[in-house]
């Protein structure tokens, strides 16, 4: 197994109530030209606080005419092999090297009759099982849930255009406490609120694109480090992960879970499933899916709910439930240190850090 850290005793008593959760991973970014990078894994983690990477798959993914595959190809094997790895056994469209305890290996094989791809495959501990559930399925089920031009359809309600966050309407917190005396609120909130939490967005400042494209060209960024330095690539994804085991909820988290229980706040809907809200104490947390969100899902009743929509911790409206909840007559409000690119004009915008505005908010609305 792979040391990725120690966990003080205080982060310990904190992960307590999670300490079975977390530790299988599955991330998975679809591009255009079905480019798929998928990042599967599993930690060990030990009563003594010692957190370790037990398994780790990463995969690069990409489909391409057969000249191109076959340049694409041979021009992997060629880096892997001055790269010093050891050359394995090769099967029927495959070829694997080894190095330490990592494994690689390069994969041509049929999507569909008409289409093939090519696969990069880094492989740590016991993680062929989850490489062969890739090849077999998830590979093919990723083009499924793509439409012609290569794009997830990402989108549980129609978006609006693009928004104009200048055209928000400004207003303080003590503003906002009075404007929303015998008001319903519903909370929305995205990785941002976790930020000072310590767990990191997959996108932007601390995330895990400031080690590697998401969404690279093929064989791009990650290949480069799945072929030259395999110890960093897990190290980075390994802390990721853990980085959800060793946070614990914020101002914020505290101060929406204080609302619920002050009966203003109906719920709070959440892209994150990292589980500070319910740490905090708030007991009507819905963790967003598609499944909620289907044209008779409970999750349009959750937003409908309140008069008001807080939004924390998310940039753009990616999934348009900001623009649903517009399109009912409820109330958008921002809380963010900048203006969020979803804003338009007849928002509300409070521009602060949420661990400083929502426990003033929460202590006006008492």
């Amino acid at each position: 197994m792979l040391p990725i850290l120690r966990m003080s005793p205080e982060q310990m008593e904190w992960c307590r109530p999670i300490l079975g959760e977390f530790r299988e991973f599955v991330y998975e970014f679809v591009g255009t030209n079905h480019r798929v990078l998928a990042i599967y894994g599993l930690l060990d983690v030990r009563h003594g606080g010692d957190v370790a990477l037990r398994d780790l798959l990463v995969v690069r993914s990409c489909t391409c005419d057969p000249d191109e595959r076959r340049h694409q190809t041979e021009s992997l094997c060629s880096r892997i092999v001055a790269a010093e790895w050891s050359a394995e056994a090769k099967g029927s469209g495959c070829a694997a090297w080894s190095r330490n305890d990592f494994r690689l290996s390069v994969v041509v094989g049929p999507v569909t009759e008409a289409l093939a791809a090519t696969h990069l495959a880094l492989a740590y501990g016991h993680a062929d099982q989850y490489l062969e559930a890739y090849l077999r399925g998830r590979f093919g089920s990723f083009l499924s849930a793509v439409g012609e031009d290569g794009e997830p359809d990402s989108h549980f309600y129609p978006p609006a255009a693009d928004g104009v966050p200048e055209e928000a309407t400004g207003v303080s917190s003590d503003a906002l406490v009075a404007r929303l005396h015998g008001k319903r609120i519903v909370a929305f909130t995205g990785a941002g609120i976790s930020l000072s939490s310590g767990v990191p967005t997959f996108r932007g400042r601390g995330g895990l694109e400031e080690h590697f494209p998401l969404f690279d060209r093929f064989p791009g960024a990650v290949a480069e480090l799945m072929v030259e330095r395999p110890v960093e690539l897990a190290r980075t994804v390994g802390l990721f992960q853990a980085s959800f085991l060793t946070a614990r909820p914020n101002a914020a988290h505290f101060a929406l879970a204080e609302m619920e229980r002050q009966g203003v706040l109906a719920c709070v809907i959440t892209g994150n499933k990292d589980r500070l809200h319910e740490r905090a104490g708030s007991i009507r947390v819905h963790v967003k899916d598609a499944s909620h969100f289907a044209k008779a899902g409970s999750g349009w009743e959750w937003i409908a709910d309140g008069a008001a929509l807080l939004v924390v911790g998310t940039w753009e409206d990616e999934h348009g439930l900001i623009s649903y909840a517009r399109d009912q007559g409820i109330q958008i409000i921002a809380v963010a240190p900048e203006r969020p690119a979803f804003l338009r004009a007849g928002d509300w915008v409070v521009e602060g850090r949420a661990e400083e505005v929502l426990p003033r908010l929460a202590a006006g609305l008492r």
